[in-house]
């Protein structure tokens, strides 16, 4: 699968009337690439900057249903075109929408322009035109940064970056690729702009820096601050800092090398029946706390044996009652399901099949983003309790 780019102009059509109205599907140009394009592709829709100066990035993403062909305009769209040539039939894609940003969450143009991995996109540098390519890095990186943008800070990720201020409180603090803010932000899986916001949050309440820094932090900045900062010193508590930081960001292995080998170890565990699956999973020590690894970002490690088990419990169906989406078979035979665990890794849960569903990739996105994703998750938990 690959992921892609599509622009479009604010000043020949509303975009964010178009999404705003949109139930489940929309359509677009594809004036290049419509013979790469392929069903199962992931599309961000990029908002080019208009008259009104906000700023151009990244506003939906999308799931392409079906190879670009020459057909009409959507008729939903019709009455958010001001230019009359564009409404007629042309070469487009039609796409399922997964997600629509809110202020908070759009991926600004500014941004991706500071970061070391996606300074490159090919709409940066040659942003005429509407459809681009995407190369497989730049891909992971969206998919972190797409994931994380608008979401609160985490108490380990305020430890990590209060210890990012203490190596360089006394010192300038920049934003530009290749800076330590902006490796760092790689590292943690959010933008550079939000990491330097927290620092400067950090700045506000630090009583030894008379520079102004940026009020309005957290709760969670503020107790972090209180856990380590010696008032009776007058001073950070490098050393309980130091500790806590490697407790919670130690260092093990590399997702990238182990990628493969964990996906071929899922599939060899799926070529076993269930009760296999089970008698493995009983009779195995169960890991009920996931490890944490610190990379890129921060990522955690899951067994195969959940996975296996959970795909194979749900018959490879997404477990939402009345799911209408459709299935699709990966290059190696087996319908495409996500595993989805009810308590996030993130928040304490475990990785245990009585955590675990399956979901297709929209459920997935709409129970991390979406308006019901409490009652969603709430339905699924009450399956699983008495479905185990």
């Amino acid at each position: 699968m690959r992921t892609w780019i599509f622009q479009g102009n604010p000043e020949i059509f509303d975009i964010d009337g178009y999404l705003h109205d949109a139930v489940d599907e929309i359509s677009w140009l594809v004036n290049a690439y419509h013979r790469d394009v392929d069903v199962g592709d992931t599309v961000y829709i990029w908002k080019a900057q208009g008259r009104e100066k906000e700023k151009a990035g990244i506003v939906a993403e999308c799931e392409v249903l079906e190879q670009p062909r020459l057909q009409p305009n959507d008729p939903a769209a019709l009455r958010f075109w001001r230019d009359e040539e564009k409404r007629g039939v042309a070469i487009r894609v039609r796409m399922k929408l997964l997600r629509v940003a809110n202020k908070k969450e759009a991926l600004k143009r500014d941004w991706l322009s500071d970061d070391s991995v996606l300074h490159n996109l090919l709409i940066l540098r040659r942003p005429a035109g509407t459809n681009f390519s995407v190369t497989d890095g730049e891909a992971a990186r969206l998919k972190v940064l797409w994931s994380k943008i608008g979401q609160d800070w985490k108490r380990d990720e305020v430890v990590a970056a209060l210890h990012l201020y203490a190596s360089i409180w006394d010192k300038p603090i920049s934003k530009t690729v290749g800076s330590p803010v902006e490796r760092f932000s790689q590292r943690l899986g959010r933008v550079s702009t939000g990491v330097y916001n927290k620092l400067m949050n950090l700045r506000s309440i630090d009583p030894r820096d008379e520079r102004k820094g940026l009020p309005g932090g957290s709760a969670i900045d503020r107790e972090v601050w209180a856990e380590f900062f010696d008032i009776a010193k007058n001073d950070i508590d490098q050393q309980r800092l130091n500790h806590e930081y490697e407790r919670l960001w130690e260092s093990l292995k590399s997702p990238e090398a182990s990628e493969f080998s964990f996906d071929e170890e899922i599939s060899r565990l799926e070529e076993k029946s269930f009760d296999q699956l089970m008698d493995a999973y009983r009779s195995g020590k169960i890991v009920r706390k996931p490890r944490r690894e610190e990379v890129q970002q921060l990522v955690y490690e899951r067994r195969p044996l959940v996975i296996a088990i959970t795909r194979k419990r749900a018959g490879y169906f997404c477990e939402v009652e009345g799911c209408p989406s459709p299935t699709f078979v990966t290059d190696g035979g087996a319908k495409f399901v996500e595993v989805h665990h009810l308590t996030p890794l993130s928040q304490g849960g475990e990785d245990i099949i009585e955590n675990t569903v399956c979901l297709c990739p929209t459920h997935h996105r709409e129970i991390h983003h979406g308006k019901m994703r409490e009652r969603l998750t709430s339905l699924l938990r009450a399956k699983r309790t008495f479905a185990d």
